[in-house]
């Protein structure tokens, strides 16, 4: 779910003092890398989410001909001014039932402290004609792991829809920021095999979390929906992905093939920014799908590039997620493994070595 924000590739290396994006995003291609912080919901599910139907992220608290009290941010990922000698925020957005009077952009250096930035236009609040607005962030020139932050408030009284079509950082040198479509090897990303994800995988999330955002096996996820591990309900154990909701998938390679199992609403409709995609619309059995992947409810093949973005039009959970990179080792045959291979066991699974790689029973790379 691009994971998702362009970057002038050329700007990202070495020397170039042409302008450049430290972030670059349109919300066209879904939410990317971008997070939601609710803060209060007043018992609605979501405040900010992806409108596919207008290539948007769009808050709004009014539902069900009710205006509802909540505050939520639209986060940036991190992005970098270490070396830029200007940066310009750039904003085309929309707004319409209200007034500006309650929404906010912020800044923070560390994720925690934030600072108010005042941007130099606001729509007003009649219709759903885009405005470009622009702020100078010369204050925080010279700054790593700089985040944005859209923060939607609402009352009974003031419940405007807000609309983000793109965000752009500018510089005028280097400069590195989140949502990069090919991100470069960092060392953490798997450049190579098969890659299984599953829940279990999952290390330090809180039960029950609203989103997420890891590196598992190698493989990042990033996604708005909610993260559910409990045991009392097989059920439970999954990634769910909201309607409206997207999840980006990214590596350190091209990648060949996504595959992902689990459950979901009748129908399923699913979106992609690259390759091409097939959907299964029938419930499968979460038991038939624990040991493999054989039934997957998406497959996604072509992709060509180091992630991509899926976007729900309905409600599916996500038990099993199997990444193919292009350029990595592949499988080999059993017999091979068996007569030439190194057995041992890895968090409980059976794994076969054999010159540093490691295979599964089945003959495939894992991590």
């Amino acid at each position: 779910m691009k994971k998702i924000f362009s970057f002038l590739a050329a700007a990202l290396f070495a020397g170039s003092m042409m302008a450049a994006d430290a972030l670059n995003t349109d919300f066209a291609k879904g939410q990317g890398e971008w997070t939601i912080k609710d803060v209060e919901l007043d018992g609605l599910s979501y405040v900010w989410n992806f409108d596919s139907k207008n290539n948007v992220m769009k808050a709004s608290a009014y539902v069900n001909k009710a205006n509802h009290a909540t505050e939520s941010w639209l986060v940036s990922p991190a992005f970098d001014l270490s070396e830029a000698k200007e940066a310009t925020l750039k904003v085309s957005h929309m707004l319409n039932y209200a007034s500006s009077e309650n929404l906010l952009v912020k800044i923070s250096e560390d994720g925690e402290n934030w600072n108010n930035i005042a941007i130099s236009a606001w729509p007003a609040g009649k219709d759903w004609n885009p405005v470009d607005a622009t702020a100078d962030l010369k204050d925080f020139l010279g700054k790593k792991n700089l985040q944005l932050a859209f923060v939607y408030v609402s009352t009974t009284e003031v419940c405007p829809t807000w609309e983000l079509k793109t965000v752009a950082v500018e510089t005028d040198g280097e400069g590195q920021g989140g949502d990069n479509p090919d991100p470069q090897d960092t060392g953490d990303l798997a450049t190579s095999g098969v890659i299984t994800v599953t829940p279990a995988d999952v290390e330090g999330l809180e039960e029950g979390a609203g989103s997420f955002d890891q590196v598992i096996n190698g493989i990042k996820i990033v996604w708005s929906g909610a993260f559910y591990n409990g045991t009392s309900k097989a059920s439970n154990n999954d990634f769910r992905i909201y309607a409206g909701k997207t999840m980006t998938i990214s590596a350190g390679a091209n990648i060949v093939k996504v595959e992902i199992a689990g459950l979901a609403k009748k129908d399923l409709e699913v979106s992609v920014d690259k390759g091409s995609i097939t959907t299964g619309g029938e419930k499968f059995d979460s038991e038939t799908t624990k040991g493999d992947i054989e039934d997957p409810l998406v497959v996604i093949e072509d992709i060509k590039d180091k992630s991509v973005v899926i976007s729900c039009t309905k409600q599916m959970q996500a038990r099993i997620i199997r990444v193919t990179l292009a350029d990595g080792s592949t499988a080999i045959s059993n017999t091979e493994l068996k007569t030439k291979g190194v057995k041992s066991i890895v968090n409980g699974q059976l794994v076969i070595e054999k010159k540093g790689v490691r295979y599964n029973a089945t003959g495939a790379v894992v991590r």
